[in-house]
């Protein structure tokens, strides 16, 4: 087991997972889109949240299911980035996203791939949340499920393991392993009532 992967996990045993929320899926989303947010989490008042890269309608669903997160932390605060990939039944792309980097010792994506809806699920809906383990090179090393549905958790990972980010970095400027959260909401299949 990878030594990255194996401290995630350990971390998880202390620190304990998030409460989480899951944002809707707009009804007035035309088609799929990904939005990234850094997340100061603090055990005594809101979490403050600020959108590094974002897309019309989601702006407003992801907002209000962030402030619901809860990091189970003690009296610590926490910052995470939180990448929201809202998928549509089109087809699958893959994307650059050009991203801010407020606080450098956060990995922030600079390239994600949509998971591939698989077939017999189309009329279904729902979340993937997992913690993703960035190496110092950006590349998505280990994906735990936090909160899955098991009809799309193999696709979410498999698309997860395609993602890049642009690495964090320590206080000398240096590359570092970190940890990062991604979040892949599907929709349903449209069907016409006649």
């Amino acid at each position: 087991m990878n030594a990255f992967f194996l401290t995630l996990l350990l971390w998880s045993q202390v620190v304990g997972p998030p409460g989480i929320a899951d944002p809707p899926y707009p009804a007035d989303a035309f088609r799929g889109g990904t939005l990234v947010a850094l997340v100061e989490f603090h055990p005594e008042s809101e979490n403050r949240i600020s959108l590094l890269h974002s897309e019309a309608p989601f702006e407003k669903p992801v907002r209000e299911a962030l402030s619901q997160w809860q990091f189970h932390s003690g009296s610590t605060s926490k910052s995470a980035i939180i990448v929201f990939n809202f998928r549509d039944f089109i087809v699958p792309m893959s994307r650059s996203i050009a991203c801010s980097q407020p606080d450098w010792s956060l990995p922030v994506p600079n390239f994600v791939v949509d998971p591939i809806y698989p077939e017999t699920t189309l009329r279904f809906a729902g979340a993937v949340t997992a913690r993703l383990g960035i190496s110092v090179q950006g590349k998505v090393q280990a994906v735990e499920i936090m909160k899955g549905i098991d009809e799309f958790n193999q696709s979410v990972t498999d698309a997860l393991l395609q993602w890049k980010f642009k690495p964090a970095l320590n206080k000398l400027g240096k590359p570092i392993d970190s940890e990062a959260y991604a979040v892949c909401i599907y929709r349903p299949l449209q069907t016409r009532q006649d």
